[in-house]
């Protein structure tokens, strides 16, 4: 995530020691009891608290110490997102990224002054900017307050990373009034869908027209035509303020490709994802994608799901979600800032499900992109099935969902080794596991420490665990069960039938 690089390192320890008294109890708190649990010493623990204690009181007026100074906790007044907010809105690098929106003329000496550092500090605390910026093909010019690269992914960095600091809010306050903006997010909240929040409309929409401002032009891209033609037409009002028309229509191209092309959808009936389907549904056969939606279509349902049973609603939004990530990288390859990378997350428990969609669609794309055909995905392929099996997961992982392994464990005196595979088959949700003494024709998979201690006659497959190599074989355990396991949900089948593109 992106708060986790952009934090300063102390502001860092803060945010550890409030996720300690998230897991704790109401109540009165010693700072030794920070000392202990954290290993901190007397010092660094007691200037965190006092530093915690201040930031508290300025974004919400929570006394977290008390007069006695002793750490009052009180898990109502506290709200852990809104803090991680006000840590970043602290943060050197956000009031840097902020400063070079709003007063692109400043310079870095006031800069400096401005928060009373020498010129070194701010250098040395805005490398993790660097770092972060160099993913996106974007780059740092410090000494004369700039960030530099391509527009579009420019305009896409400072609505992701003011949207985290404070959705928007700084720059409105800095900035001034947005009514034209205001405006049309209502319009467009209003007249066409529910799916977007005003202030991130109106924040798209207030850097696009600064940058605009600014002189900063964008360059031409061979934008699709998705947008209705009344979303087109307030879209166009809306514009009106720029001047140059070849601008303008590359300005408002560019707004349309982000609230069409920038989301993950999660709901089959938002308009944007019916005119990305009646998109593609328009598209000649010969065409690149079009015929690229198909074949990985094809793909995915016939050689990595299997399936069988139609479910029309879950298929629109496979594919609404796969025409979006296949759009952006078409327009804008390689890694774009998006706010939805702010909550990208794989459970733990999923973490091999998820692993194994990614290098199936790695192999696929792999051989695609040594077509001529398809040189941007040649370009940026990592990122392509990154953001791609991100947004295909929950439909892959509702194929796996259908059915159990059953697992038995065969009993014996070996009690660490049985406690550790119990303990490893609870983490994966498609297993399910008992300990055995006997053959059992219901199980489809047998867990031992010996073979001889396996039921006489066994035809099921199983795994025999290694008493002294215990991480090598939660690995070898885990590959084996995956595919005793990926064979049975191919054989019970799945849950929709993959309808050709040109009847959607």
């Amino acid at each position: 995530m992106l708060h986790t690089l952009l934090i300063e390192d102390a502001m860092g320890q803060k945010l550890a020691v409030m996720k300690f008294f998230l897991r704790q109890p109401e109540g009165c708190y010693s700072i030794n009891t920070i000392c202990c649990s954290l290993v901190l010493s007397h010092r660094t623990a007691a200037t965190l608290i006092a530093e915690i204690n201040e930031d508290l009181r300025d974004l919400s007026g929570y006394e977290f110490v008390d007069r006695d100074r002793k750490i009052h906790w009180c898990p109502e007044a506290y709200h852990h997102n809104s803090y991680i907010q006000y840590l970043i809105r602290q943060s050197l690098p956000y009031k840097f990224v902020l400063r070079t929106l709003t007063h692109p003329e400043d310079t870095f000496a006031n800069f400096c002054d401005r928060h009373f550092l020498s010129q070194s500090t701010p250098l040395r605390k805005l490398r993790p900017l660097k770092d972060l910026l160099q993913r996106f093909g974007l780059q740092v010019r410090a000494s004369k307050m700039q960030l530099v690269g391509p527009e579009v992914s420019l305009r896409l960095f400072y609505t992701t990373y003011l949207w985290l600091g404070h959705h928007g809010e700084d720059l409105k306050r800095v900035v001034g009034r947005m009514d034209g903006e205001e405006e049309f997010a209502q319009i467009l909240t209003v007249k066409f869908t529910q799916f977007m929040h005003p202030k991130e409309i109106t924040l798209l929409l207030a850097v696009h027209r600064l940058r605009y401002e600014q002189g900063h032009w964008l360059a031409e891209r061979p934008y699709p035509d998705l947008a209705t033609p009344g979303f087109s037409r307030e879209l166009a009002r809306y514009g009106r303020f720029i001047s140059d028309r070849s601008q303008r229509k590359l300005h408002l191209h560019s707004l349309t490709a982000m609230f069409f092309l920038t989301p993950l959808y999660f709901e089959a009936r938002d308009f944007r994802g019916q005119q990305l389907l009646r998109y593609f549904h328009q598209l000649p056969k010969e065409n690149p994608l079009k015929a690229l939606a198909l074949e990985f279509e094809d793909y995915f349902f016939q050689d990595m799901v299997h399936l069988e049973a139609a479910d029309y609603p879950r298929l629109s939004l496979w594919r609404i979600n796969f025409y979006t990530t296949l759009l952006r990288h078409f327009l804008f390859p390689g890694d774009l800032p998006l706010i939805s990378e702010l909550t990208r997350h794989i459970p733990t428990t999923e973490r091999p499900l998820f692993e194994d969609m990614r290098r199936q669609q790695k192999r696929f794309f792999t051989k695609i992109a040594k077509r001529q055909r398809y040189p941007w995905l040649a370009h940026g392929i990592n990122a392509f099935v990154e953001d791609c099996s991100y947004a295909l997961f929950p439909n892959y992982k509702d194929c796996f969902q259908r059915c159990l392994l059953k697992v038995g464990i065969v009993t014996s005196p070996d009690y660490y080794i049985q406690q550790l595979v119990r303990n490893l088959l609870r983490q994966f949700a498609f297993i399910e596991a008992s300990f055995i003494t006997s053959s059992d024709e219901d199980y489809d998979f047998f867990v031992t420490t010996f073979e001889n201690l396996l039921p006489k006659n066994l035809q099921k497959p199983y795994f025999v665990m290694d008493l002294t190599q215990e991480i090598n074989c939660q690995t070898q355990l885990f590959q084996a069960l995956w595919e005793v396991y990926y064979q049975k949900a191919l054989n019970q089948g799945g849950l929709f039938h993959a309808k050709t593109l040109d009847n959607p």
